[in-house]
């Protein structure tokens, strides 16, 4: 779930960014522009977007001894981010650019609504209207909540006057999970081998203060008066006996899900419903499931549960804690929950309202962008664009020496039989598609807390009607604006090209082929390459592929420590980061035992960061193959930027590299330890630039060229 904190400092940017989805470019009064001709028009966004470019590149450097720099080196000058962020990259840029234009066309319907056409839409602006009319300041005392903890818990909880009579803490977990409160059990619903199942784990600890440990703070003690002031003037609990049990009990119940963190857990595998009575006995599970769904559970639905130690313990402590400890530990982990979704501290209640939408309403927020900024006419060239990619993947695998003819086959069967996705899914571009799936949601103009609470209700049931054979499968209901970067879902074999990444910078319609395929292209390539998830496990898949993972780890991972890893033997594996954060220095040619010994799952980590890399080099050659096949097989003539002294093809990797500025704040601790993000980014983009020789004749480089990093090997894609 995107976090609503996140989502409201992505609004503080909208001062510094354009409200048109394709960002405004420099252009002549609005005059003049409408006697343009089209093509007039086209090649002054040309020359805009041109001069943008330029104005991101520090072209005093030479791009063969720092390539990155070259391309990104004002970037950060251009898009300073406000105070508040640490943080800031193109995608960043993104998100920021979209939060705000939600804003602006909440704005836009508040108050007005003749031209809502559905009746899902209508929702969006009686929930933002409740939420605009609302006073913040009784949000923690207001009836609805009251009505609510009366409903969960019975009357009077939080005081003497609490009666435990008919408490029953199983079904009330339960109740609050209602409402996206997940206490000492967290549920969700995913899905294995395609088809629907019930996961469950331990959940977090939640109770205000309790995360504050003591060596923090001047005076031991002083955690323990924090927890009790805030229990006491936040949420009224008075009772000092009572305050300290429930702080007991949390500390007891943080010590036992610690406790359950250390080691490596065995792999869930799914169970059903008497299987899972059978491993936890003490737990009563048919009585939670009827509780948590409203009906009797299918004794065949697959349950995927982890921690099970975890389970077996909590019953035990649960059942020697007096009921109202319980009941009043329950009820402060609800309130929190609430509390932290429904305030708006500083920031202004416009910008908390709109975040609030976004994220209750999800789906139905991303069809009224869609009414406003209409993808359709990008659809075709994104497909050619996807198709071309596509392609030159599977030749890439076809004609790969690092894959088994078998694993080969497999990739390929399963790239034929992938979808494509792009901009927003059909079924959006109906409005009773949309109404439907909005039925049941209950929002009226007057009582956002009640709205809000219906909100929370209405995204846990269809969470659970997931579970029904009836669901739609390809209807994704927390689609968002948010996810602008394309992903693979190996569930549908689909590939999303998501309408937010469908944008400046990095996607422009009236740009030449060069900018798009250098700056979409990778990434798309990227998520073709997800495809080959699960089918090329070291234990269980080519001494080929293993090999070309130790060669490139070799060539790319290590240039700036200058290790001679010996990678013959089979029990080596070069592990430098977490080998040389050891005490004893580590070594060279690690054993693959020892580390895990020592570090647990680090190796499987490292395993996948490897591959991730090697994936993203092979991605920018896919992306560059991919285009100059395009527009060689169709005679295009692509043409240049007008006010930028670069061709084509070096406009492909100035574009690649400028989909990935950023400027990241510095923490001296990651620098300590090797994983300074900034370093991490421009060391990723030259991997990708150096290991293609396309780029060096670009550039006219040669592979004495600081920016060539693999000195001392020959691997190149």
């Amino acid at each position: 779930m995107v976090k609503i904190s996140v989502i409201l400092l992505t609004g503080l940017l909208a001062c510094r960014v354009s409200g048109n989805l394709r960002e405004s470019d420099a252009s002549p009064s609005s005059h003049r522009k409408n006697n343009l001709t089209m093509e007039q028009k086209v090649m002054l966004r040309r020359a805009a977007r041109g001069k943008l470019i330029q104005s991101y590149m520090n072209e005093s450097v030479n791009p063969c001894d720092d390539f990155y720099e070259y391309a990104c080196g004002n970037w950060k000058f251009a898009n300073r981010p406000p105070s508040v962020f640490d943080e800031n990259d193109v995608f960043q840029l993104i998100v920021r650019r979209m939060e705000s234009q939600i804003g602006a066309l909440l704005r836009e319907i508040n108050g007005e609504s003749q031209n809502l056409t559905s009746e899902a839409l209508m929702k969006v602006k009686l929930y933002y209207d409740s939420c605009m009319d609302y006073d913040f300041t009784t949000s923690l005392r207001s009836q609805a909540k009251s009505e609510i903890l009366d409903s969960i818990f019975g009357p009077y909880v939080l005081s003497a006057e609490w009666s435990s009579d008919g408490f029953d803490w199983l079904s009330t977990v339960a109740r609050m999970q209602s409402y996206g409160s997940n206490a000492f059990i967290y549920q969700s619903v995913s899905k294995y081998n395609k088809t629907p199942a019930i996961h469950l784990k331990k959940a977090d600890v939640k109770l205000p203060g309790l995360d504050i440990p003591d060596f923090l703070l001047p005076d031991p003690g002083l955690s323990r008066k924090l927890q009790s002031t805030i229990l006491a003037e936040r949420y009224g609990l008075s009772d000092k006996e009572s305050i300290e049990n429930v702080i007991d009990f949390g500390i007891q119940l943080n010590n036992l899900v610690m406790s359950n963190d250390r080691g490596s857990p065995l792999k869930a595998e799914p169970v059903n419903l008497t299987k899972l009575k059978d491993m936890t006995p003490i737990i009563d599970w048919s009585r939670y499931f009827t509780v948590l769904l409203g009906s009797q559970m299918n004794f065949s639905m697959q349950i995927i549960i982890e921690d099970v130690n975890y389970f077996r313990q909590l019953e035990i402590l649960l059942r020697r804690t007096p009921a109202d400890t319980l009941a009043n530990y329950l009820a402060l982990h609800f309130l929190e929950h609430l509390q932290e979704n429904v305030q708006i501290s500083k920031f202004s209640q416009h910008r908390y309202c709109s975040a609030r939408v976004l994220e209750d309403m999800p789906l139905a927020t991303y069809v009224l962008h869609l009414h406003k900024f209409n993808l359709t006419g990008v659809k075709p060239e994104i497909l050619q664009i996807a198709k071309a990619l596509q392609y030159q993947f599977q030749q890439a695998i076809d004609h790969s020496d690092w894959l088994d003819d078998h694993l080969k086959s497999q990739i390929i069967n399963k790239l034929n039989h992938t979808q494509l996705e792009i901009g927003y899914p059909d079924y959006l571009s109906s409005n009773n598609q949309l109404d439907k799936i909005y039925s049941d949601l209950i929002v009226n103009s007057s009582h956002f807390d009640r709205n809000f609470l219906h909100c929370l209700e209405f995204k846990t049931r269809s969470m659970h009607n997931k579970l029904s054979p009836l669901m739609a499968a390809d209807i994704d209901l927390n689609l968002s604006l948010m996810d602008i970067k394309p992903r693979y879902d190996p569930i549908t074999d689909r590939i999303t090209i998501p309408a937010g990444i469908l944008v400046p910078p990095i996607y422009h319609q009236h740009l030449p082929m060069a900018f798009k395929f250098g700056s979409l292209g990778p990434m798309v390539a990227h998520t073709y390459t997800n495809v080959l998830s699960g089918l090329h496990r070291p234990d269980a898949g080519s001494r080929k592929y293993v090999k070309k993972m130790e060669e490139f780890d070799r060539c790319y991972n290590f240039q700036t420590t200058n290790l001679d890893l010996d990678l013959d033997a089979d029990k080596k594996w070069p592990f430098a980061d977490e080998a040389n954060s050891r005490e004893d220095g580590g070594g060279v040619g690690v054993d693959l035992k020892e580390i895990r010994s020592d570090f647990g799952e680090l190796d499987e980590a490292y395993y996948e960061d490897i591959r991730n890399r090697f994936y993203e080099v092979v991605s920018t050659q896919i992306a560059y193959s991919a285009y100059n096949s395009f527009i060689t097989a169709d005679k295009i003539d692509d043409e240049r930027m007008p006010g930028l002294n670069l061709t084509n093809h070096q406009l492909f990797f100035v574009s690649f590299t400028q989909a990935q500025c950023s400027d990241y704040s510095i923490d001296p601790f990651l620098v300590d330890i090797g994983m300074d993000n900034n370093f991490s980014r421009r060391n990723r983009v030259l991997s990708s630039v150096s290991s293609n020789l396309n780029f060096w004749n670009s550039f006219n480089c040669s592979r004495e060229s600081a920016t060539f990093l693999q000195k001392n090997c020959t691997l190149l894609i």
